[in-house]
């Protein structure tokens, strides 16, 4: 308001979309992305205090820290949750409006074609312009960086806020959160794990009466109800207008003349019209005039042709276009190029020096070939800090290829690896700190990488000890960020063809087996948990022995044993070696031992040591786990105190996780029926309901009857039935409302 900036000047100023910036001043999406909070800040001039102000105002949603306001839990879905837009939409204005046609009579449509038609940009304009029709708005899953279909499901369920926790299949989990959600997804790349994806989008459709699906894919997925949307070459019109938009981009100083434009229709008419291979070609006119452009595509054409006459035209077309592009790299850029089609997702510009920089290429060099082949549009930035690389999938595809036939892939491969392995294991002491919100966040960053880097390993053992080793600390960044499944999933397809002990089968073993507690899964936990602590007391590591040694005294635990002397012995042994965090994790499980012969008062002594313990290190998860259980055990005898910590519970549940913030209120109606405020109970028990199955869980019966039992209430039963939605609106007032009357 102060620079007198309309949305749609903010955002050109900005350079992010106008329904970022909309949805930002609505209120709707409450946290931006850090490199958009950069872009907002430099565009409004904003320094000193208000700019302190602002970027703490804008905590990320993924990032579990300190906050001084109690966290707003009205909004479970951001509205737009689409990637700004880096070029204007040109020449597909026809079927844009056939593609919303379709949608408006089919819940999924597939837009099907060649690679470089243009089916992403046409599909995530659709989005972007259908989105504010649909309450819950409108999300993009990328699959193009996923390389298994077992982490499509995962990816879907991350995207959607959908957490991984109790028994319930992730895929059921994930429709059943969707419910009555009225939402449009965009999954994107569909080609290479169709079977997958079918298999998801028609388990979405049929539990989720409102969402409608648009899926890109080079072929139809297949699936029951599918609308398949075949999107072909640019008409020449508007093939043309789009060279020329993209020339004048790439080289402003040029003219257009009479001729130039009929020789740039040439060029369209000889790249069959289709986009990628327009906008690559466009972009050489900052080198050539579009004649010599022309000629060298007739040269390229013809050689590529009589080659491969059986390769279908629009093929032959993009290949030509690609390959005239990579033989016009000099030598380092070349080099460059190809090494990148070993990323998946992208990367980082200080992760590409280290990495890239070997056989002769020093890191100054890196930047200045990436630099470069920006320039040539080979590749995208990010203008995050650092900056941040990557490339349009048919052009990545092509790279991996060149790739696959240089003699760089083994070392790079090793080096690739490596490196995102040593980024997990240094980011594992972090995640058990207060600065664990930094760590997540790079590892977001790079979790494509990372999943690459484990499907390397599956195929090189060399690289499987450290991959192992990177596995434990993905475990506990896997439990804060909701992908239980995922973590299971990708610790057991590394870990089942070593048979000897090592440090990287305890770490990555441990990491199963409370990847699995969380899931409710005690039983194929206890198998992991015992091997984690065999392997760590061969190799005599004491960290992973006491570490695994709490994990199997849960596992037994849970099997209804009584391990009291086990969990007293890993206790006094992680006191001996000094570490506060094991030590809190220790003092749990004792706490959780007396629970079970209900001990209160020395239950409440060890809760009392592990949150203590848990706030000197600043490990949230653990804080809001043990605030949380001790609340539990004082809710009788101290109520004020239970409050207290309940409160401090919610205030440490990491905002995406649905179901922590469900149980932490679910104690909060506990706590109320102790202290006979019914009416109370009732709001915050169709509130928990509420986060339940928006998480995709199951709404806590036994405590709901026992509210309808205290006062039976047909407005409760009203509220309940509509899936306690309505509950939200006023789910924080209601929360510390009671929470400041209790204490």
């Amino acid at each position: 308001m102060a620079a007198g900036l309309s949305q749609e000047a903010l955002a050109e100023r900005a350079r992010i979309s106008t329904e970022a910036v909309g949805a930002l001043e609505r209120g709707s999406r409450k946290a931006p992305q850090r490199q958009t909070l950069a872009l907002l800040i430099d565009a409004l001039k904003v320094e000193g205090a208000d700019r302190e102000r602002l970027e703490l105002a804008a905590v990320r949603p993924s990032t579990p820290r300190r906050r001084e306001a109690a966290p707003n839990l009205s909004g479970v879905v951001s509205p737009l949750r689409l990637p700004a837009p880096l070029t204007s939409f040109v020449g597909r204005e026809l079927d844009l409006r056939a593609l919303e046609e379709a949608l408006s009579i089919a819940r999924l449509v597939s837009v099907v074609g060649p690679g470089g038609v243009g089916k992403s940009r046409l599909a995530l304009e659709a989005a972007r312009r259908l989105g504010g029709r649909f309450d819950d708005g409108a999300v993009l899953v990328e699959l193009a960086p996923i390389a298994i279909g077992a982490s499509v499901i995962p990816a879907f369920a991350s995207v959607l806020g959908v957490a991984d926790a109790g028994d319930m299949p992730l895929l059921d989990r994930v429709a059943r959160a969707c419910g009555d959600a009225r939402q449009l997804i965009v999954a994107d790349n569909c080609e290479h794990v169709l079977d997958t994806c079918a298999e998801l989008v028609f388990a979405l459709l049929r539990a989720c009466p409102n969402v409608r699906i648009i899926a890109t894919s080079r072929e139809p997925l297949r699936a029951s109800g599918e609308h398949v949307f075949r999107l072909g070459p640019l008409a020449p019109d508007s093939a043309l207008e789009l060279f020329v938009d993209r020339a004048k981009a790439a080289a402003p100083y040029r003219h257009f003349e009479s001729r130039d434009m009929y020789v740039a229709g040439e060029i369209c008419r000889r790249v069959d019209g289709i986009p990628l291979a327009i906008e690559l070609a466009a972009s050489r006119t900052d080198m050539f005039d579009v004649e010599t452009i022309h000629q060298r595509l007739r040269e390229r054409f013809e050689l590529l042709s009589a080659a491969s006459r059986t390769t279908l035209p629009q093929h032959r077309t993009l290949r030509a276009l690609v390959d005239w592009s990579h033989e016009l790299l000099e030598p380092l850029e070349a080099r460059t190029f190809r090494r990148l089609g070993l990323f998946a997702g992208g990367c980082r510009l200080d992760d590409a020096e280290q990495i890239l920089a070997f056989d002769g290429v020093a890191s100054d060099l890196v930047w200045e070939a990436l630099a470069r082949l920006h320039d040539k549009s080979l590749i995208e930035v990010d203008r995050a800090d650092p900056p941040r690389f990557s490339m349009l999938q048919t052009i990545h595809d092509y790279a991996r290829e060149r790739l696959d036939d240089s003699r760089d892939m083994t070392d790079l491969a090793s080096r690739y690896a490596t490196h995102y392995y040593e980024l997990a294991i240094a980011a594992g002491p972090v995640l058990r700190t207060a600065r664990q919100g930094e760590a997540i966040d790079r590892l977001s960053a790079d979790v494509d990488n990372i999943r690459a880097s484990l499907a390397l390993s599956l195929a090189n053992p060399a690289l499987r000890e450290l991959g192992l080793r990177a596995l434990g600390p993905l475990a506990l960044y896997w439990m804060h960020t909701g992908g239980l499944t995922e973590g299971v999933t990708q610790i057991q397809s590394l870990v089942s063809d070593v048979r000897e002990p090592s440090i990287g089968v305890a770490s990555a073993c441990a990491g199963a087996a409370f990847l699995e507690f969380n899931r409710g899964r005690f039983s194929e936990g206890s198998a992991h948990a015992e091997r984690a602590y065999e392997a760590a007391v061969a190799c005599g590591d004491e960290w992973l022995t006491i570490y695994s040694s709490t994990a199997v005294c849960a596992a037994r635990s849970a099997r209804g044993e009584r391990p009291e002397a086990a969990a007293t012995s890993t206790y006094e042994r992680a006191k001996g070696f000094g570490d506060q965090w094991l030590i809190a994790g220790a003092a749990f499980e004792l706490g959780w031992e007396a629970v079970k012969r209900d001990d209160r008062q020395r239950a409440a002594r060890f809760f009392s040591e592990a949150l203590e313990l848990a706030r000197a290190t600043g490990d949230r998860f653990l804080v809001y786990t043990a605030a949380q259980h001790l609340g539990q055990t004082v809710t009788e005898t101290d109520p004020a105190l239970a409050a207290r910590l309940f409160g401090e519970a919610i205030e440490c549940t990491a905002p995406s996780s649905l179901l922590g913030l469900a149980s932490c209120i679910e104690s909060l109606v506990t706590l109320a029926l102790a202290l006979k405020r019914v009416d109370d109970a009732a709001r915050l028990v169709t509130i928990a309901s509420a986060f339940r199955l928006n998480g995709g869980d199951q709404p806590p019966n036994a405590l709901i009857e026992a509210v309808r039992r205290a006062k039976p209430s047909a407005e409760l039963d009203r509220q309940l039935d509509e899936r306690g939605n309505t509950a939200l609106v006023d789910a924080n007032d209601v929360i510390h409302g009671f929470l400041e009357a209790v204490t």
